[in-house]
């Protein structure tokens, strides 16, 4: 028997679960017709609604069985699957329940799957001499094919602080072997450093991760460090100092560099604005670099293991938001080192320079205006009296079917306009792009929130609910996200219109009528091809 539903993405072997965490299921139906009407997704005598069933899946437009058209795309679904915290290893198959619009249900195994003891267990380097030493910071120092020159210079940095009790985890993320030999001999220059390999590549997100699962237990902070910066010499004891009671991240300014060391500028802060008291925004546009910190590592247990990685997902960004959930977040305002800036950078200086950016979209969107009407031009005439001197039994002469003929004219003629125009074109490439935000960065952040909600128990905090609850499944999530949008802009906060974007994406989502129109279509054409199909 074929089946109709395919998954795509599903949990690996092992799943590491924590404090609780959401398992992503998604993948696509074989065709638009008929649609989905639910998707659960359980095991044993639990199971869980799977969020969004019958979107788009423009990705797929090349690969599609049953025709290209944007009609045949509305196949997707996507969901999270919510699993508490166990003391004991649990051993789950993930099964699937589907059912269709014309009555037929479809069943199946998607995975089988191991969550551990979500019982943290920490790594324990006690000293040779068994005093623990106050103050310990562990760096936290990803690497993957890095510039030799330039992780010598940020490990020489870190050799110079004026705090020296601090360890560094090198955590390789599997770097041709050349690399790693020289990474090593820059290793051996002191016994704090500890270069440790893997021989699979799980990309900088995972990478981080590891690398904080390598921490040991007799430490008190966490540093995350890139490959490629430089750290002034006071630049952790100067974090550490800040921490008091009920901290739970320090961060600093920086200054940006080029490859070479030369300054770009010497704050961070250029064309944005800096924020860490406000949740909602700080959820829609991070302004906690994750080398400008040091948090507790108490944290640790909230943080790990990370959410799965949804679009552009970044680990500080996550960091950031449970720091701000389980403490207090201070901030130095003095640069305390140098982020350099170049083409091998995975991520970079982000900047929400308004004039820039305006002029730049404005030319564009100008382009596209004078193209688009030069299209619509040559569209027009190119229809203009087609239907001239047809002579059918829909002609103005018979009155029978007068009705008939002026309904069909209107329904076909507004369904080319719809798919065809070039105007409505112009406005669905936008609608496309607002649909991808939800289905990507909108998500990213719904993940978060989920997960965010799992680990920190109870929220008492007014404002931590609204912000958390602005990125739900709710069909009228961008009601509150517009609203904050405009509250958050007159108390002077930027995100770069973010929350716009993500408030604009919500609504094209769950109301979108020219999703709904090709659904119809779809439908009718389906139905069509049945009734002649009998009639044969």
């Amino acid at each position: 028997m074929t089946h109709r539903v395919t998954f795509e993405q599903y949990p690996d072997e092992c799943e590491t679960v924590g404090s609780g965490t959401a398992l992503i299921f998604s993948g696509h139906i074989d065709n638009a017709f008929p649609q989905m009407t639910s998707l659960d997704i359980g095991s044993n005598h639990s199971w869980q609604s799977v969020q969004y069933l019958n979107e788009r899946r423009g990705d797929l437009r090349n690969s599609l069985t049953n025709g290209s058209e944007e009609y045949a795309l509305y196949i997707g679904f996507w969901g999270y699957f919510i699993i508490d915290p166990a003391k004991t290893c649990r051993h789950i198959s993930f099964s699937y329940r589907a059912v269709f619009e014309d009555g037929i249900e479809e069943a199946g195994l998607i995975c089988k799957t191991t969550l551990p003891s979500s019982e943290r267990i920490q790594p324990s380097l006690v000293s040779q001499d068994g005093n623990r030493k106050s103050d310990m910071i562990t760096v936290c120092l990803p690497t993957y094919q890095p510039d030799i020159h330039l992780l010598e210079i940020q490990l020489n940095s870190l050799l110079h602080q004026t705090h020296k009790n601090w360890n560094c985890i090198v955590c390789d993320d599997a770097s041709d072997d050349h690399i790693l030999t020289s990474v090593q001999i820059l290793c051996d220059k002191d016994d704090r450093f500890r270069l440790i390999r893997h021989s699979t590549n799980v990309g900088f997100y995972r990478n981080f991760e590891r690398a904080l699962d390598y921490v040991n237990a007799n430490t008190d902070y966490v540093a995350l460090c890139d490959q490629d910066d430089y750290w002034y010499p006071n630049k952790l004891s100067r974090l550490a100092n800040a921490f008091s009671h009920g901290t739970s991240l320090v961060y600093s300014d920086m200054r940006l560099v080029d490859y070479g060391g030369n300054a770009i500028s010497h704050t961070y802060w250029t064309g944005r604005k800096n924020n860490y008291t406000n949740l909602r925004v700080l959820m829609a546009a991070n302004t906690i670099t994750g080398a400008a910190c040091l948090f507790d590592k108490t944290l640790l247990d909230s943080i790990l293991p990370f959410p799965h990685r949804v679009s552009d997902a970044y680990h500080d960004h996550w960091i950031a938001l449970i720091a701000f959930m389980t403490g207090t977040i201070r901030y130095i305002t003095e640069p305390l080192y140098d982020y350099r800036q170049h083409a091998g950078n995975i991520i970079g200086h982000t900047s929400f320079n308004k004039d820039k950016n305006i002029r730049s979209t404005k030319k564009s969107i100008n382009k596209r205006l004078i193209d688009k009407f030069h299209a619509v031009q040559t569209h027009v005439n190119s229809y203009r009296n087609t239907v001239v001197g047809i002579n059918s039994p829909l002609s103005e002469n018979n009155t029978k079917f007068k009705p008939a003929k002026e309904w069909l004219i209107r329904h076909v003629l507004i369904t080319s306009l719809m798919l065809k125009s070039p105007i409505i074109n112009l406005c669905n490439r936008y609608r496309v792009f607002f649909l991808n935000v939800f289905m990507n960065q909108y998500r990213g952040l719904q993940l978060f929130s989920t997960v965010i909600r799992l680990r920190t128990g109870t929220l008492d905090a007014p404002q931590a609910i609204s912000a958390l609850a602005s990125y739900d499944d709710s069909k009228y999530t961008w009601i509150r996200l517009f609203y904050y949008y405009l509250l958050d802009k007159a108390n002077g906060h930027t995100t770069g219109n973010r929350d716009l974007y993500m408030a604009l994406a919500s609504l094209t989502y769950h109301f979108d009528w020219f999703g709904w129109l090709c659904r119809r279509q779809v439908k009718t054409q389906e139905t069509t091809t049945n009734d002649q199909t009998m009639r044969k």
